[in-house]
């Protein structure tokens, strides 16, 4: 027992070891407890990090401008981590179609290069980068101005791209319709002040060819009147009386120039001019009007050539002969007017290569100066060319000239020297007509020829001046003559003389015209010479006449010459 523990000194070892339990115990127990409270700690900082997130993400996706977060691979590529709500309404893509993917599985080429560029510049600069970019995508084009900035962690390396894209699609739109608005405005607005300058210019124009035409006018009205006066003086002799007469001709010549360009004028203003293309010969235009001007030429003693280097069966064409006859006098009688000494050439040439002829007037006269070469073609321009040697004239024969060669198919111009001369040039297409179809126009109801004394004629006229005047022309060679003041009377003394030879018929009168007239009297007299007599000089009312069953037309006012040859035609 000697060996054995007392009861005591067990019970002090029991209460050593209970104490050293109950210290375990408490040191357990605050082990246990603080690793429980960590752990609750991390749970709790975990939800209030996804509590943090979803926050965050309900803002984004109340945001209407697209906002994404891009991972930088280790590589260098970029891949989608994050995108809101407004990023899929906007593309038209889904969210399996873009989280997870790479930016080059989900932004279409040719934007693809300009992004990856934009965030490489964005990484490198360590800035933020601002870019305007258009996109396709499944919901349309799309315009966004887009911002992206870079997220560095603490050792300076870029791990995230975060971005936005405000939609501007409509904007753009908008700036656009604006900009085109703003553009027709102008435009407008531009073509509300040539309007305003042309119309001041036109009535300037019309204002200086008003006051010139007022000149134009009276000058040769002062000759008819003026010398009409002269004549009726007692003691006049033979040779003043024939030069009164003469400058009376002249100057109603000159008057009915003026009346005929002002007439021409007004139906191009209209549109109301018509082409009749039929067969021309260039050579016979050439011709007339070389004939047409050859006292014009020996009064002046002016050198004239005129070139005409190809034979007649090589030059019928199908134009407007008359337009062009009108485009070549006018030029002609332009190059006289204002060739005080010299020479004046004219004629054509061919270019078979543009398939076309192009014809010229030169002549060595004042010329014209460069800064009127253009004005010279625009109508009314001749009063307002304060620098120009204007002799005389409405100034509106070169506008009629451009209108009509521009009818035609072809150009006009105008190579000039002041003190040296002029050369115009006009084109007319070359429209040949083949060999086997060429042949004359020949003029309906071909007369039987018969003798000039026996001849028996109706005048058709409701103007006793006009009436008066063709009898006195004819009333030398042609014994029997009837006279009539409508259609209705032609009619009827047609049928009670069966015997007429030939009628001058007008065309213009009360009752019955002369259209009618002739087509009354074709009923029953196929065989007698009708001839129109007409105030309209057109290719229009000539065919008329014709179609009405006239045999020939003249144009008023009637010449004695042209009426008489008019005539002998015929008999």
């Amino acid at each position: 027992m000697n060996n054995s523990k007392t009861r005591e000194e067990l019970l002090k070892e029991f209460e050593v070891l209970q104490k050293d339990y109950k210290a375990l115990k408490s040191r357990l127990e605050n082990t246990v407890l603080k690793n429980t409270r960590t752990e609750l700690d991390l749970t709790l900082a975990k939800k209030k990090e996804e509590k943090n997130e979803l926050h965050l993400m309900s803002i984004y996706n109340t945001v209407e401008d697209v906002i994404f977060q891009l991972n930088v691979e280790e590589n260098g590529d970029f891949r989608f981590n994050l995108a809101n709500k407004a990023f899929f309404a906007v593309t038209g893509l889904t969210e399996t179609q873009v989280i997870g993917k790479l930016v080059s599985e989900v932004i279409p080429e040719p934007s693809l290069s300009l992004v990856i560029k934009k965030y490489n510049e964005a990484i490198t600069e360590r800035k933020i980068v601002k870019w305007e970019e258009v996109s396709n995508y499944p919901s349309g084009e799309l315009t966004g101005q887009v911002t992206v900035s870079p997220i560095f962690d603490k050792n300076g390396k870029c791990i995230e791209l975060v971005g936005s894209v405000h939609d501007i699609t409509d904007l753009k739109k908008r700036e656009e319709l604006l900009k085109q608005k703003n553009f027709e405005i102008e435009k407008k607005n531009r073509e509300l002040k040539k309007a305003i300058k042309k119309a001041e210019d036109s009535d300037r124009l019309k204002s200086a060819f008003l006051a010139n035409m007022s000149h134009e006018i009276r000058t040769p009205m002062n000759g008819i009147l003026g010398f009409s006066e002269l004549l009726q003086e007692a003691d006049l002799s033979i040779e003043e009386q024939r030069e009164y007469i003469d400058i009376i001709r002249k100057s109603g010549t000159r008057m009915l120039n003026i009346i005929n360009d002002i007439i021409d004028i007004s139906k191009i203003e209209s549109n109301q001019v018509e082409l009749h293309l039929r067969e021309a010969n260039i050579n016979e235009k050439i011709r007339y009007a070389y004939r047409l001007f050859k006292p014009d030429f020996e009064i002046k003693d002016l050198k004239v050539n005129c070139e005409m280097p190809l034979p007649d069966e090589k030059v019928t064409i199908i134009t407007d002969g008359e337009k062009l006859y009108a485009i070549l006098t006018n030029l002609v009688s332009n190059a006289i007017k204002y060739t005080p000494e010299g020479s004046i050439e004219f004629g054509y040439t061919l270019n078979e290569k543009k398939g076309e002829f192009e014809f010229f007037v030169k002549d060595t006269g004042i010329g014209i100066p460069k800064d009127s070469q253009e004005a010279i073609f625009k109508r009314f321009v001749q009063a307002a060319i304060s620098d120009r040697k204007a002799i005389q004239g409405a100034g509106l024969g070169l506008s009629i000239t451009k209108a009509y060669v521009e009818m035609l198919g072809g150009r006009i111009w105008v190579d000039s020297k002041e003190g040296e001369g002029s050369s115009f040039h006009f084109t007319i297409p070359q429209k040949s007509v083949p060999e086997k179809t060429k042949k004359s126009i020949s003029q309906k109801h071909v007369s039987i020829p018969k003798e000039l004394e026996n001849l028996k004629m109706l005048i058709v006229e409701d103007d006793s001046i006009s009436k008066l005047f063709v009898r006195k022309i004819i009333k030398d060679f042609i014994p029997e003559i009837k006279e009539a003041g409508n259609g209705l009377e032609a009619v009827e003394t047609c049928r009670k003389n069966p015997d007429l030879d030939l009628i001058l018929m007008d065309m213009q009168m009360p009752e019955m015209n002369g259209f009618e007239a002739t087509r009354k009297i074709r009923e029953f007299n196929k065989d007698i010479i009708i001839i129109a007599q007409t105030a309209y000089s057109f290719s229009s009312d000539k065919q008329k006449a014709l179609e009405a069953g006239c045999t020939d037309y003249i144009s008023k006012p009637l010449s004695r010459k042209k009426l008489l040859q008019k005539i002998q035609e015929y008999f």
